[in-house]
């Protein structure tokens, strides 16, 4: 039977929601959608797309390293980006 773990960031949003940040089935490890949250679950940087892309990237990082693995080895990478204009 293949093993599965879970991976938590432990933020209110996944106790909220019952969100995990990665599930490892067997080989596979599926990564969800990360956020520019700081370690208390807070979203940071709302108005500076650079900072929270460094902050996604290391949140990510701390879910690869958990898993003995880098961004060399990920497969696919999807953004989704705000397109709102102010008004």
């Amino acid at each position: 039977m293949t093993s599965v773990d879970v991976f938590h960031h432990d933020v209110p949003a996944e106790r909220d929601f019952g969100y995990a940040q990665a599930i490892k089935s067997g080989e596979l490890i599926h990564v969800s959608g990360q956020l520019s949250l700081d370690e208390t679950g807070e979203f940071r940087y709302a108005d500076d797309f650079t900072a929270q892309a460094r902050q996604t990237y290391a949140n990510m990082d701390k879910v690869l390293n958990h898993y003995g693995v880098t961004r060399n080895q990920v497969i696919e990478i999807s953004f989704l980006v705000d397109t709102k204009l102010p008004a």
